[in-house]
């Protein structure tokens, strides 16, 4: 996620059709488009960080193999899911 997030983070990504947040508004304006791609950027890599630090806090809980896998997966989507979030709801403030 931090190789996806840093061309974010940096600016080094041009308004295009495939990479970096795409939304009506971050694609009219490319001052909208970098502020809102380093902001996507930090909170991507905020919440794969976070993810990190439950996923730690996991070693020490018992559980069956086959259920590890998936918590791990829920509990990533879960923080991305809340990093996308906090992102479009600060857009809707700029």
């Amino acid at each position: 996620m931090v190789a996806i997030a840093c061309p974010l983070i940096l600016g080094k990504v041009p308004p295009n059709p495939w990479y970096g947040l795409r939304t009506r508004r971050t694609m009219s304006s490319q001052a909208l488009w970098y502020k809102a791609n380093r902001m996507g950027g930090i909170y991507l890599i905020l919440s794969t960080l976070a993810a990190v630090a439950i996923w730690g806090g996991l070693v020490f809980v018992p559980m069956a193999g086959g259920l590890r896998p998936l918590l791990e997966l829920l509990i990533l989507v879960i923080c991305q899911g809340a990093a996308i979030t906090v992102v479009l709801v600060r857009m809707k403030e700029m």
